[in-house]
Order: C-alpha cells, then sequence, then structure tokens
C-alpha cells in the first residue's frame, strides 16, 4: 500500500507541476499575444489614417473646411476599421503562431479553444498521427 501511495504523491506532483508550467506559459504567450495585438491595431490604424489623408489631399481636391471636416469623420471610421482589421489579424496570426511551433501541449485549454475552433478534433487528430 505504501508503494502506491509514493507513487500516487509522485504522480500528482509531476501533474501539479505540469499545470504550473501549463498556466505560466499561457500567461506569457497572453501577454506577448496582447502586446501583438496593440501593435498591430496601431500600425493598421496609422497606416490606414495615412492612406487616407494621401487620398484626400492628392487624388481629390476639395477646399479645407470640408477637407477638415471630412477629415474628423475619416478619423474615426479609419480608428474602428483598424480596430476590426487588427482584431481579425491578431486572430489569425494567433492560430498559425499555435499551430506552426505546435504549441498546443503548452497552452491551456481555454486559450486553445479561443484561438483554435476545432481543437478537439485537431487533438484527436494529432494523436492518431503520432499512433501510426
Amino acid at each position: 500500500m505504501e508503494d502506491l501511495d509514493d507513487e500516487e504523491k509522485a504522480r500528482r506532483k509531476k501533474e501539479q507541476i505540469a499545470y504550473r508550467n501549463k498556466k505560466n506559459f499561457s500567461t506569457t504567450f497572453m501577454f506577448i499575444a496582447t502586446a501583438a495585438e496593440i501593435l498591430i491595431t496601431f500600425v493598421l490604424i496609422i497606416l490606414l489614417l495615412v492612406i487616407g489623408i494621401f487620398i484626400l489631399s492628392r487624388v481629390v481636391s476639395i477646399d479645407s473646411e470640408a477637407f477638415s471636416n471630412i477629415l474628423g469623420v475619416m478619423l474615426i471610421v479609419m480608428a474602428f476599421g483598424g480596430l476590426v482589421a487588427g482584431f481579425i489579424i491578431y486572430k489569425k496570426l494567433m492560430k498559425v503562431v499555435i499551430l506552426k511551433f505546435h504549441l498546443e501541449e503548452k497552452l491551456s485549454d481555454e486559450i486553445l479553444n479561443h484561438y483554435l475552433k476545432n481543437y478537439k478534433e485537431l487533438k484527436q487528430e494529432r494523436e492518431r498521427e503520432l499512433k501510426q
């Protein structure tokens, strides 16, 4: 009985260490992913604004009064468009990063379910590939 208890303790200790490692790696991944999302969104907003201002000033000839009115509306539209495009690109980029670098074993299931819609099917498929 004592051998089983020691084996059970060792197994539980190993599971706790693995859980803590996953939790730490997941936290680090989310911190880096959030920083990447902010950077991507910021770059997209700036890029859209530069393109919009270029089009307004070089392609379309309007007076300064109309330019300032259009610019005000354009800032709001471009900022919102940059946010939405940033979210979409970020989510697709994180999916690619997770799959390319095989981070499924290192990240928690909550994060994987967020980025990979068919995570359970993907997990079963990879297990089948490893068995063959």
